[in-house]
């Protein structure tokens, strides 16, 4: 065997490995990047959730503070009913003794009008 051919198949390997270790090394530092890009990513959603649920959480301290709770509506609706049926119960007692005076204006002018 000839050393030149060696020595050009010798260094057509180490040509050949050389590229592919820098093709690996751009690859894989390509991919660090990439994973770098990612994490940060991940950083940035991380600190808008926590800034979400601190928004979320003062406004429903909001919400405690200025807003009634199921029950204290319950109550108010139920105090409202009852104030609403009192009132209806006079509107219909006041109805009944007009309708009870009408009645006796028209009883004394018909009498009146029996003795003429």
């Amino acid at each position: 065997m000839d050393y030149t051919s060696l020595g050009i198949g010798g260094g057509a390997v180490g040509a050949a490995f050389t590229i592919l270790g820098w093709l690996l090394k751009r690859s894989i530092s390509q991919n660090d990047q990439q994973i770098k890009d990612l994490k940060e990513a991940i950083e940035d959603q991380n600190k808008t959730i926590k800034e979400q649920d601190r928004a979320l959480d003062a406004h429903k301290l909001h919400v405690a503070e200025h807003y009634v709770t199921q029950n204290e509506l319950t109550k108010a609706v139920e105090s409202l009913d009852k104030t609403m049926q009192r009132l209806i119960e006079a509107v219909n007692q006041n109805a009944r003794e007009a309708r009870e005076g009408f009645s006796e204006i028209h009883r004394r002018i018909d009498g009146k009008a029996d003795k003429d």
